[in-house]
């Protein structure tokens, strides 16, 4: 989830199933779903199914140390940070922020 000021910015996954229904599910709370008969309906029910949920909840953050041997085993560590000296990466980054925005506009 990320927040921006008084919003949170969470990643929704859609299913359409082949009896013709949306499942809508909140990729960073996997108990939030919703099923409705259409996308637009999905994605309303989820919205208020989930702040329903953060009513009752808290979100905190938790950091944990990473154990170094096992460090050489995670190969998805070796990639943190290959796109720093990228001259297009605040390009693209800026284009799938493009993109994010231009689907919360659709869905608000």
């Amino acid at each position: 989830m990320q927040a921006h000021q008084n919003s949170i910015k969470v990643n929704i996954l859609l299913q359409q199933r082949a009896d013709g229904k949306t499942v809508a599910s909140v990729l960073e709370v996997p108990d939030c779903t919703a099923e409705e008969n259409s996308r637009e309906q999905a994605i309303s029910s989820l919205r208020d199914n989930l702040i329903k949920k953060l009513e009752t909840v808290e979100v905190v953050s938790l950091e944990l140390p990473m154990n170094q041997h096992r460090e050489k085993d995670r190969g998805w560590l070796r990639s943190i940070g290959i796109f720093k000296t990228d001259p297009q990466f605040e390009e693209f980054q800026q284009g799938i922020q493009s993109y994010r925005d231009e689907l919360d506009s659709f869905n608000s």
